[in-house]
């Protein structure tokens, strides 16, 4: 599976659908209590800037140790329900594509080396054998399948690639 591309064709398979919603659409939470659209795809940007400096990191050492983020704070801190949705939506897809960059370079033999140290567990959005080590590649395609699971919450017909739902 080629990472990047793989990123590529999520990105070109949710934009149409995604500036296809209304205003009205995206500020409306799915339920009470949950987040509204805009703040999904929020949140999809939080990760993607949490995740690039991860992946970056993972490149240069020998363990895939990540520091977490309190995700509602990160939602709630920028505001994403009052936020402009086309401006929110457009970050997403940047951040993705410049992610996509960033492993379309990485060499396959640090993606696939299996790190000793780490502080992954299942259950994840990708498939992985919690006693095989984990590699910054499933990282990456756990990455992508987190995303997919909250574009699944908006485009109720998106069909995922990498996520096991």
């Amino acid at each position: 599976m080629d990472l990047s591309l793989t990123l590529q064709s999520i990105l070109d398979t949710a934009r149409t659908p995604l500036e296809a919603l209304t205003d009205e659409q995206v500020k409306t939470p799915r339920s009470p209590g949950k987040w509204s659209p805009i703040q999904i795809i929020g949140h999809l940007c939080d990760s993607a800037i949490n995740n690039v400096g991860r992946i970056i990191h993972a490149q240069e050492t020998d363990e895939l140790i990540f520091d977490g983020y309190s995700q509602d704070f990160w939602v709630e801190a920028n505001d994403y329900q009052n936020a402009n949705w086309s401006s929110i939506l457009e970050l997403f897809f940047h951040l993705n594509h410049r992610m996509s960059e960033i492993v379309k370079n990485i060499p396959e033999e640090t993606l696939n080396l299996p790190r000793k140290k780490h502080n992954i567990t299942p259950p994840s959005y990708a498939y992985w054998e919690p006693y095989e080590l984990p590699t910054l590649g499933f990282w990456i395609r756990d990455y992508m399948g987190h995303m997919e699971h909250h574009l699944k919450q908006i485009l109720p017909d998106y069909e995922p690639v990498v996520w096991n739902h």
